[in-house]
């Protein structure tokens, strides 16, 4: 449950899974009633259903607060969760077979992708391709590191309601290849990936 100055503004349930559930929530506030002081205060809580049973522990890894009209996005279903390496600070995060940046407002962006080649992992190169609204806009055969930039109309992706799709057709399964326990399916490793806005022709 989401409050701001004690009233609820949005309420969800999440059904817990093995190795822990994860959400991601984008939550329109159309205006606040004035408050006491310059700030809203903010609350986030969490019970069981029902409340007789024991309150699983709930971890909020990202949040961001924008005007309405600013570009938000964020890792949705299918993302591992990030990674990185505390001897160099080198950063990542996995895809699966599919996996979802969600945007807010729906509208046209650029994607840009920093990954590491699938060939350490695959004797050939996989299949990748980003969709939206049932369209594809593009599609890459990585052999090496690569850097990729897609550019997702904005018609694709308010039909989409906001949901890009970046889907691989192989998976590496560290636990079977590497004999440990590790259930993930792994589809591609990647340094950086970001959502900027198109700006129109003529806009400043």
């Amino acid at each position: 449950m989401v409050a701001i100055d004690g009233v609820d503004v949005a309420t969800w349930k999440i059904d817990p899974a093995p190795g822990g559930a994860s959400f991601l929530r984008f939550v329109d506030l159309p205006g606040l009633p004035p408050g006491e002081g310059t700030y809203a205060r903010l609350t986030i809580t969490a019970h069981a259903d029902p409340p007789s049973r024991t309150t699983p522990s709930i971890a909020i890894r990202q949040f961001d607060i924008q005007s309405a009209d600013t570009l938000m996005y964020g890792f949705g279903d299918g993302w591992h969760e990030a990674e990185y390496e505390t001897a160099t600070g080198l950063r990542w995060r996995w895809t699966s077979d599919k996996s979802v940046l969600q945007v807010a407002p729906a509208q046209a962006v650029e994607l840009a992708f920093r990954g590491e080649s699938p060939l350490k992992y695959f004797d050939h190169a996989p299949t990748v391709r980003i969709t939206a609204g049932g369209q594809m806009v593009g599609e890459l055969h990585p052999e090496r590191d690569f850097t990729w930039h897609v550019t997702v109309p904005g018609a694709a992706v308010q039909r989409a309601g906001g949901a890009i799709s970046i889907e691989v057709d192989r998976l590496y399964l560290p636990g079977p290849a590497e004999g440990t326990t590790d259930p993930r399916k792994l589809g591609l490793r990647l340094f950086e990936t970001t959502v900027v806005p198109v700006v129109p022709p003529g806009r400043p």
